[in-house]
């Protein structure tokens, strides 16, 4: 299975597409130059196979789409962000009688809205979003609603460290100074006063999610 999420306005969209991709359909770093080489890109339409141990896959490409508004609010009562990095809980992926699939996602919002000069006050943090995916394979133009997504809160967290007397948040504000946390010198913010900052906070940027059972990376 590979997922192709990708943030736009006004709506976060996550397309799905069942593939394998043979060896040649991947691009690569060659070390010696330093010069990438090949390409993800297909240009065979409709169904491709490929082969691996004796065992055929199929691509059938892109075969669903789904929407969250970008109005939405999280648990939190703040903007559901954009989406820099997406994962399937695997324990979560079932196949349902009726041919439908379902599972969750987990999402890695970025640092809050910016725009030019101005950052906010936002906290990392995890969301968990629920499917239900119905394939489509056929060749005649669709809706765009193959993947019925539904926010949940229950699985959603936000970062938190601790500061030695306590746990605290993150914040998406541009750092001012650094300090030293489990022995890491990180960016810190200490002087700006927000509705969530009681004391100085690390300053974050998270691009990249990786789930692996019962721990977040």
């Amino acid at each position: 299975m590979k997922l192709h999420p990708f943030g736009t306005l006004p709506s976060f969209t996550a397309a799905l597409s069942v593939a394998f991709l043979t060896p040649a359909c991947f691009a690569a770093l060659d070390q010696s130059t330093g010069i990438v080489t090949g390409s993800n890109q297909i240009s065979v339409l409709g169904a491709t196979t490929a082969s691996l141990d004796g065992v055929s896959f199929v691509n059938q490409g892109l075969v669903g789409v789904g929407r969250i508004s970008a109005n939405s609010l999280d648990k939190w009562g703040e903007s559901f962000g954009s989406v820099s990095s997406l994962q399937v809980d695997a324990n979560t992926w079932h196949s349902n009688n009726d041919g439908t699939y379902g599972g969750s996602f987990y999402t890695l919002p970025d640092r809050g809205y910016n725009s030019g000069t101005t950052f906010s006050d936002y906290a990392a943090r995890v969301q968990q979003v629920d499917f239900v995916f119905t394939p489509y394979y056929g060749s005649a133009p669709t809706t765009q609603d193959q993947l019925k997504l539904t926010y949940n809160p229950a699985g959603s967290t936000e970062f938190t460290y601790n500061t030695g007397s306590g746990f605290s948040v993150t914040t998406g504000l541009v750092p001012d100074s650094s300090t030293n946390l489990a022995g890491h010198t990180v960016p810190y913010v200490a002087t700006y006063s927000g509705f969530r900052m009681s004391q100085p906070i690390p300053a974050c940027r998270w691009e990249r999610l990786l789930w692996t059972p019962k721990v977040w990376w």
